[in-house]
């Protein structure tokens, strides 16, 4: 029996992995479809790996780098860096050695790591490719980043220690590995292909510089699944109502939930742990003073980045918590209305046509220039907008918060995505 050629996926933390998961249906047929996991976010690194395990998901790991046992207190970064960089050449070059291996796709093409990766694959005749997964951010965009919060020391120690560590960083990796590749924007690195959610990202991209010939219209999956999902529970009742008990949705009550993002980790950290629980219980109250718990319920679904564990206390005040895990666009449908901020889950509901209410409290840029990605009329900024709108939606007079554009939902992404990758 002929062995199939092998699919590499390389996800960067596990949200990455949920959406890559999600294709291997309709690519098993044809590859053996393999995740890589890269020790390069060390957070999320077991994460993945166990998740793997659980799910019984064909992977390959590389093997941590000592640097990354804390408990060390030997470590020199530059020392440490060159041994890592070392250990991270040889696994990647015997990973690539795998003839069987005919497609690399990854969230990204830049940086030091993926970027030595696609590299390789290139030389030995690899396809290479970066699929788009969710909203991406220019270098414009990201100069609105809201400042993390850093230690006063800290920040002074950085700015005099910063550029003698590039220095050497940039030698120990063009001495090691060959290049030197700072991050850039998706699609800007050394993969040879890259396949964006829609129009709008086509055009955004290519001001970017990406080549326009580099660049694929593909679509985005949730488009599709958000499609199918409305279908199948339109036109059968016993797997929406079988749904609606699994997650113990009371379909007597009127239900809305909120998505959660994360303001105190990752990229945005302008708050605490305890200071995002105590914004969505806020944020929940407001609801209930509306929206009476009798006729009600409040279901509170958690971003994949985060814990469970983080909001248990909000257990308290008669909610319903989902972990990362529970399906979004089941959600969302058996919901009456959604109310998150800029998060790439909106897509769901606009694509279903749902009652929305988009929020932006922080007043964070970042935030407010995404609503052209999903054509947003406008993000509630204070608490008075906020509660203008709950009570229009109680009184079932709230107006569509969104408007609906073929640049933005790109048809058939299913069909085109599974395409592209083949």
């Amino acid at each position: 029996m002929v062995p199939k050629p092998k699919l590499i996926f390389v996800p960067h933390y596990i949200g990455s992995l949920l959406y890559f998961e999600k294709l291997l249906p309709f690519l098993v047929s044809r590859y053996e479809v393999r995740f890589l996991i890269l020790f390069i976010h060390q957070g999320t690194y077991r994460e993945m790996l166990d998740y793997c395990r659980q799910r019984n998901l064909a992977y390959d790991f590389l093997t941590p780098p000592k640097s990354a046992d804390n408990s060390k207190k030997t470590n020199f970064p530059v020392f440490s860096l060159i041994r890592d960089l070392i250990l991270y050449k040889k696994q990647i070059r015997v990973l690539l050695n795998d003839k069987q291996i005919k497609e690399i796709i990854s969230v990204n093409d830049g940086g030091i790591y993926v970027g030595y990766l696609m590299t390789e694959a290139n030389k030995r005749g690899i396809d290479t490719a970066v699929l788009q997964w969710a909203l991406a951010y220019a270098d414009e965009e990201q100069r609105k980043m809201p400042k993390k919060i850093v230690v006063f020391w800290r920040s002074v120690l950085y700015c005099l220690a910063k550029p003698v560590y590039i220095f050497f960083k940039k030698l120990a990796v063009l001495l090691i590995l060959g290049i030197y590749q700072n991050k850039s924007v998706l699609g800007g690195g050394t993969a040879k292909r890259f396949g964006v959610i829609n129009q709008q990202a086509f055009e955004f991209f290519k001001k970017q510089g990406v080549p326009e010939e580099k660049m694929t219209v593909v679509g985005y999956l949730d488009f599709h699944l958000a499609e199918k999902t409305k279908k199948d529970f339109d036109d059968n009742k016993q797997t929406f109502l079988k749904k609606a008990l699994e997650y113990n949705i009371n379909l007597s009550k009127k239900n809305i939930i909120v998505f959660s993002s994360p303001f105190y980790i990752k990229d945005i950290k302008i708050i605490t742990a305890e200071e995002q629980v105590r914004y969505y219980k806020k944020l929940i109250e407001k609801i209930r003073e509306i929206c009476p718990l009798e006729k009600y319920d409040i279901l509170f679904k958690i971003h994949p980045i985060e814990d469970l564990n983080t909001y248990k206390s909000l257990e308290n005040i008669g909610i319903k918590i989902f972990d990362k895990n529970a399906d979004n666009h089941a959600l969302i449908y058996l919901s009456d209305l959604y109310i998150a901020d800029s998060t790439t889950t909106n897509f769901i509901p606009i694509t279903m046509g749902k009652k929305a209410i988009f929020i932006n409290f922080y007043k964070l840029l970042l935030v407010e220039s995404s609503k052209y990605c999903f054509g947003i009329k406008k993000f509630a900024t204070d608490e008075k907008e906020f509660n203008r709108l709950l009570k229009l939606y109680h009184d079932r007079r709230l107006p569509v918060q969104y408007e609906k554009d073929e640049e933005i939902i790109t048809p058939d992404s299913l069909t085109k995505i599974i395409e592209w990758i083949s």
